[in-house]
């Protein structure tokens, strides 16, 4: 299975570059960055274009509570641990909406040792992690992920039947 690079920025918005990467890809890749809530007609239109189905391969919100200064990075910001876990809820429910949508994966477990200046500057200083740098775990956006992942096929099923309700 082929997957290929992640289209990130103005190239996901290009049916031209969907049109090529469905050519020679299995799945496509996709960083999604700059939006609480998927966009359904962007999603589509991956889907059509491309002729495949596509797997987020990076999002996430930085929650000011961690103790890092979030001055790096393209996730949303938000006030608690609690607000990242309603954003992970409110987006993976957007992506479950899509029937295209075969995967997502959050950027990324582990927050950076903000004291370890040899880590590349973009991820450095960012609570972008599901745990600290210590390995300590964000228990309330743990939460929150689980809520979801434990429901996700009772999910799928509720929002394939009840279009009506979306």
């Amino acid at each position: 299975m082929c997957l290929g690079p992640s289209l990130y920025g103005s190239a996901i918005r290009k049916p031209e570059v969907l049109r090529a990467a469905g050519r020679y890809l299995d799945i496509i890749a996709i960083n999604y960055y700059s939006a609480w809530t998927p966009d359904q007609e962007l999603m589509t239109m991956w889907a059509r274009e491309s002729e495949r189905p596509f797997i987020i391969t990076e999002w996430y919100a930085k929650g000011m509570d961690s103790g890092l200064p979030n001055n790096s990075g393209a996730g949303w910001t938000v006030k608690t641990q609690q607000d990242r876990g309603y954003f992970y809820q409110n987006f993976t429910l957007g992506l479950l909406e899509s029937k295209s949508c075969v995967g997502w994966h959050w950027f990324k477990y582990r927050d950076n040792n903000p004291l370890d200046l040899s880590t590349d500057p973009s991820n450095r200083d960012s609570n972008k992690g599901i745990v600290n740098w210590q390995f300590e775990p964000y228990f309330p956006l743990l939460r929150a992920m689980r809520k979801i992942n434990i429901n996700v096929y009772h999910l799928i099923e509720f929002l394939t039947n009840n279009k009506t309700y979306i």
